[in-house]
C-alpha cells in the first residue's frame, strides 16, 4: 500500500523531518484509517498464489507437462487484471475499496484492455529482476567470503533496474489522473519521458524501499540461500565475540 502511495503524484514537503515512507504512511492513515494498509490484499494474495503455486511439480519440470503449460497461460491471463485491481484498490486518490467496485470500474472503463494495459513495462520489470536473481545464483559458485555480499548487491541492482518499469506499469494501470496525465501515461515510452520531464530521473525510483521489500519477500528463498543463511553465523559469531 505504501509503495502505491509513494508512486502517486504528491509533491515532496520541503523541510519535513521524516523520510518519505513515514510521511506517506501517516498520510494514508489520516485519510483512510488503519484498514487502508490492507486494501487490495485479496487480489494481491490471489496473484501471489497463482504465480507461486506449483501444481504440476517443481518449477523446472512442470512446464514440460502440457497441463503445466496451460496453467502458465492461465496465470498469465489473469495476472494483469489482478494487478490493475490491486492498483485501483490501493490508490489514495479515488480508491475503490471493494472487489466489486474495482471489478465494475475495470469492466466499465477498461474492457478488454484490462488484460494488457501496463503489461509490457510490468512484465519487463519482472523479467529484469528474475535475470538479476539468476545472475546472483550463478555467483554462488565463487564460494568466496564476499560471495553473500556480492549476491545481495546484485539483487539490489536488480530491484533498482526493475523499479522504473514497475512504476510506469502501475501508473498506466491507475488511470485516475487528469487528461493531461492520461496522455502522459498512454504508453511506456511516454510514461518514462513524462516522469523525467515532470519529476526528474529520481521520480522513476519513487517508492523504491517498500517495493524492494516486496521483491525481497517474493524471492526470500533465494535470498535466504544466497545471503541470509551465510551471513547469519558470521553475525552470531561477531556478537559472541563482543560479549
Amino acid at each position: 500500500m505504501i509503495s502505491r502511495d509513494l508512486e502517486q503524484f504528491h509533491k515532496n514537503q520541503k523541510g519535513f523531518k521524516h523520510p518519505a515512507i513515514v510521511r506517506d504512511a501517516r498520510h494514508i492513515y489520516r485519510m483512510h484509517g488503519p484498514l487502508a494498509f490492507f486494501s487490495g490484499i485479496v487480489p494481491y494474495a490471489t496473484n501471489h498464489v497463482l504465480n507461486n503455486l506449483e501444481i504440476f511439480g517443481d518449477t523446472d519440470s512442470q512446464y514440460a507437462d502440457p497441463m503445466g503449460k496451460k496453467w502458465l497461460y492461465f496465470t498469465l491471463l489473469f495476472s494483469n487484471p489482478l494487478n490493475i485491481m490491486i492498483v485501483r484498490m490501493q490508490c489514495v486518490e479515488f480508491p475503490l475499496r471493494s472487489l466489486r467496485a474495482a471489478w465494475v470500474d475495470m469492466v466499465k472503463n477498461d474492457g478488454l484492455k484490462m488484460f494488457y494495459k501496463g503489461l509490457f513495462p510490468t512484465f519487463t520489470g519482472q523479467i529484469l529482476l528474475w535475470l538479476f536473481v539468476g545472475l546472483a545464483a550463478n555467483l554462488e559458485d565463487l564460494n568466496s567470503y564476499y560471495t553473500p555480499y556480492l549476491c545481495g548487491t546484485v539483487f539490489l541492482m536488480g530491484c533498482a533496474a526493475c523499479h522504473p518499469w514497475q512504476l510506469i506499469g502501475m501508473r498506466i494501470q491507475y488511470q485516475r489522473f487528469s487528461m493531461f496525465h492520461k496522455e502522459g501515461y498512454s504508453n511506456t515510452l511516454k510514461g518514462i519521458l513524462f516522469v523525467k520531464q515532470t519529476q526528474g530521473l529520481k521520480g522513476l525510483w519513487r517508492g523504491f524501499l517498500p517495493a524492494m521489500l516486496i521483491n525481497g519477500s517474493t524471492y526470500y528463498q533465494e535470498l535466504n540461500r544466497m545471503v541470509f543463511s551465510k551471513l547469519k553465523p558470521r553475525v552470531q559469531s561477531y556478537f559472541k565475540g563482543v560479549k
